[in-house]
């Protein structure tokens, strides 16, 4: 079971560089400031520096999200990896 956890949350961990899920169907996609869509790992780059941006907070919560399963499920990861060897 800690294995699949931790797979899974590594995963997961992946998935969130590249899919944006959003909220409602009114949601518009992540673009750049340019207007080009982007990446949510490379937009969150981009707006977390923006001065006084309407998507400053939304920028700050995907980049915590991908630090945090960083720091918690990839580790725990490895560390899986190292007890079954």
């Amino acid at each position: 079971m800690l294995g699949a956890q931790s797979i899974f949350g590594t995963l997961w961990w992946v998935l969130i560089m590249f899919v944006y899920v959003r909220n409602t169907v009114l949601d518009g996609q992540l673009e750049f400031i340019s207007g080009q869509w982007a990446l949510p790992v490379a937009w969150w780059w981009e707006r977390i520096g923006e001065a006084n941006g309407t998507s400053t907070f939304l920028a700050v919560s995907l980049m915590l999200q991908w630090i945090f399963y960083a720091v918690v499920s990839v580790v725990e990861f490895v560390a899986w990896i190292m007890y079954l060897y």
